[in-house]
């Protein structure tokens, strides 16, 4: 297990449509070279039964992200590059080339490390036993989830709520969850302007990785406030469209 980048931390069927996906946690060995983020290890949700690139050109990432109106499927927004990591590690998981980890196991392997739940697709989709797993004797942890309008209550302690709008953003803190949501203006100062509950990504407002924030632990940072922030990548515009601008 020490010499190996990724391994297989759960597999069953998709909540939302049954389908099967799997979840494999990469950087075990060599740590993410995310500047955003630093070096976190990653967990990708992802169809397995194809790969990234196909199962979004299929429709079938609906599976792993839900309907979340990001997806490349559906013409959203969505910063991630499935041509890069997803696609490797799909296709890594395809191949029959990664090793499968216990539960029992995942604590010892993330013990005192950061761990970014959902490099790409929704860990909503994960059993909350798995969550817990990977969390729960980790140094910080961040993860994001488009599915908090039907969760469990008990996934908000883990995740922020993923808002597209200000209407999504009350729904959710009614609903008990802290929120990451984007933003509509790009001006300096602007995001407290918009919404007094919450902060602009400190990624973007001091150039702090999330490695070293750990802010967007869901509820169990106490009194943290709400993030935003401006939405950024190549598809920047249908992003905003997503938001409302």
């Amino acid at each position: 297990m020490q010499k190996t980048n990724s391994a297989i931390v759960w597999e069953g069927p998709s909540p939302i449509d049954g389908g099967p996906i799997v979840a494999v946690l990469t950087g075990l060995v060599r740590p993410s070279a995310n500047r955003k983020t630093g070096p976190m290890l990653q967990v990708s949700i992802l169809r397995a039964d194809m790969d990234a690139v196909a199962a979004s050109k299929a429709g079938a990432d609906r599976s792993i992200c839900g309907d979340c109106p990001l997806r490349w499927a559906t013409g959203g927004g969505c910063y991630v590059n499935l041509g890069q990591a997803p696609l490797a590690v799909s296709r890594a998981y395809l191949r029959g080339n990664l090793p499968r980890i216990p539960l029992a196991d995942i604590p010892t392997l993330v013990r005192g490390k950061a761990v970014r739940l959902g490099s790409y697709g929704d860990p909503g989709m994960l059993p909350l036993e798995v969550l817990r797993a990977l969390t729960g004797t980790a140094r910080m942890w961040t993860g994001y989830t488009h599915q908090w309008r039907t969760l469990a209550p008990e996934y908000a302690d883990l995740l922020m709520a993923s808002t597209d709008t200000v209407a999504d953003r009350m729904a959710a803190t009614a609903l008990g969850w802290r929120y990451f949501g984007l933003s509509l203006d790009p001006r300096p100062g602007s995001i407290e302007r918009e919404a007094g509950d919450a902060i602009e990504c400190p990624a973007d407002s001091h150039g702090t990785a999330c490695v070293d924030c750990g802010l967007c632990a869901g509820n169990a940072r106490d009194g943290a406030k709400n993030i935003l922030i401006y939405p950024h990548g190549a598809r920047t515009k249908r992003a905003l469209s997503t938001a409302g601008a």
